[in-house]
């Protein structure tokens, strides 16, 4: 029967006007930190003082309801490591959201950052690709970014990329963060009062919910192991032995073993 009414011509006709009079709205976060939105705005190129060119990206993330700008950092490449960085940098200081909205990038959908986040107790929500304009309020703060920062970036003498984040933060701190907001009809600062998620969990645990497993074999007369380019040497006993790692995107913390194996 629901065949027979899906072929019929008037009940097409109906679903398409009743699509043409839905109005399209954006969600929009009860209370701080019940959703964050995150996103990286780039790629971005200056000349720096010493005459290198320099791309970088800024990963940003915004609480929903306040639009305020929980964490903001410049990388040069905008992968799970720079992700796994911003999320820590703003559950470190003000506890974990709810819920985060982010595009379908490589970066957000990885198994890693997925599963980070679950086990930080957060719920990714679901996101269609190529839907820009769903996620309007990062959006619009990325046109900011460009009007206050990246554009000013080509009269400004920058030294390093150390520099660049110092630059990232006066500008958040002294301009976005304290500017009235037009829907809010006050400052993303005000908005955000300083308010702290009643979410909070342990800094270690931050640190391990992110890291992901590798399996790797050590060499069997220096025990010495390669992990993301840097050599790594296991006791004498583990030596020529196939072990599981756990191995932290950004590398903030030491790979870990955990659970030796037989000698292949």
């Amino acid at each position: 029967m629901q065949r027979r009414v899906q072929n019929d011509p008037t009940y097409q006709r109906i679903k398409r006007a009743k699509k043409r009079a839905r109005r399209r709205t954006r969600f929009v976060a009860r209370a701080p930190h019940d959703i964050w939105q995150t996103d990286a705005k780039g790629p971005v190129r200056i000349l720096l003082a010493t005459g290198i060119e320099l791309v970088f990206h800024v990963l940003s993330i915004i609480d929903d309801a306040t639009r305020a700008i929980l964490a903001a950092i410049v990388t040069l490449r905008p992968n799970l490591a720079a992700a796994v960085v911003a999320f820590r940098t703003a559950a470190l200081r003000w506890g974990l959201p709810k819920s985060v909205y982010a595009d379908r990038a490589s970066i957000f959908d990885a198994n890693a950052f997925r599963t980070g986040l679950a086990d930080c107790g957060g719920y990714r929500i679901p996101t269609k690709p190529r839907n820009a304009p769903a996620r309007g309020k990062i959006e619009a703060y990325h046109r900011i970014l460009v009007l206050w920062f990246t554009e000013r970036l080509r009269s400004q003498r920058v030294v390093d990329l150390a520099h660049l984040q110092q630059l990232l933060d006066g500008v958040i701190q002294s301009l976005y963060q304290p500017h009235k907001h037009r829907s809010l009809k006050k400052s993303p600062e005000a908005a955000l009062a300083g308010r702290v998620s009643s979410r909070a969990i342990p800094p270690a645990r931050l640190y391990d919910a992110f890291r992901k497993e590798k399996r790797l074999k050590t060499h069997p007369k220096t025990g010495e192991v390669e992990i993301d380019q840097k050599t790594y040497i296991v006791p004498d006993e583990l030596r020529g032995h196939r072990l599981t790692f756990l191995v932290d995107p950004p590398a903030q913390v030491p790979p870990q073993v955990v659970h030796p194996q037989s000698r292949d």
